[in-house]
């Protein structure tokens, strides 16, 4: 990289090698990317894997940290059917039933179910340095309606409440640090108005965003809480701009150069 060599595609189209006869180098240089986590883009097609990790590995894209905030409720009934199918109440009660995809969160037993589902993931995983409880995406909104969740305050109130109870019991495992990932998407987006645990890693979706925030005012009110702050940028997706010169947010330099800084200066 100091010398020159830039791959800036998956393939050879725009790889540049220094033609240079000889080559020295003295280096004395301790470095850190300013963000801890860099998944730019967040996947590439399967047939694309071997010229992806290439890339990746040129370009330093890379992690020593593992966060993992995937739509994670979906998964964590899959994993406990039976208790699910046996406890329809840990569902949450939408237009006078219960719905599967969201939790009723006040439910004490629902609660226990999911710390015990974490804190199994990581006794069988403790290389593992964190686990998601982001919200399920499917059926957008259908969070409980039952009168103990609504007492328990905002979505995002709920979000956080069953994520810092998640950091708390994984990190009394002796596994060394653990932490929690979830986004600040939809319908929890918008701040809490409880505290985060230090120990949960919140990461802003720049879309999707309600209660009439932006960004901007998303960043000021989730680091209000103590948040441990990260960012969901859109820099690309196919349905949106189906590969577009000019359309994806990855191809507007203007706003790179704008965001990235900012999000950094700001917390993330």
């Amino acid at each position: 990289h100091r010398l020159g060599y830039r791959l800036f595609f998956l393939t050879d189209t725009l790889e540049i090698v220094p033609q240079q006869a000889d080559l020295t180098l003295a280096v004395d240089v301790y470095e850190k990317p300013d963000y801890i986590t860099r998944l730019a883009p967040r996947g590439a097609p399967r047939s694309n894997r071997q010229l992806w990790d290439r890339w990746r590995k040129r370009n330093r894209v890379d992690s020593g940290f593992d966060l993992h905030t995937s739509h994670a409720y979906g998964s964590i009934i899959e994993r406990n059917r039976e208790k699910f199918d046996a406890h329809p109440e840990y569902h949450a009660w939408v237009d006078g039933r219960r719905q599967s995809g969201k939790f009723c969160v006040s439910n004490p037993d629902l609660r226990k179910l999911v710390l015990e589902d974490g804190v199994q993931r990581l006794r069988n995983n403790p290389q593992l340095d964190s686990i998601s409880l982001e919200p399920s995406d499917i059926d957008e909104g259908n969070w409980c309606e039952c009168e103990a969740c609504a007492k328990m305050g905002s979505v995002s109130d709920r979000v956080v409440m069953l994520a810092n109870e998640a950091a708390e019991a994984i990190n009394g495992l002796g596994l060394g640090a653990k932490y929690v990932g979830i986004y600040a998407y939809s319908e929890h987006s918008p701040p809490p108005s409880i505290m985060v645990h230090p120990r949960v890693i919140v990461s802003l979706a720049t879309s999707y965003i309600r209660g009439g925030h932006t960004i901007e005012t998303m960043l000021e009110g989730w680091r209000a809480r103590k948040a441990t702050l990260g960012i969901r940028d859109y820099h690309g997706c196919f349905a949106w701009n189906y590969d577009l010169p000019g359309y994806a947010r990855g191809g507007d330099v203007a706003y790179l150069c704008r965001t990235i800084p900012y999000f950094r200066a700001n917390g993330a």
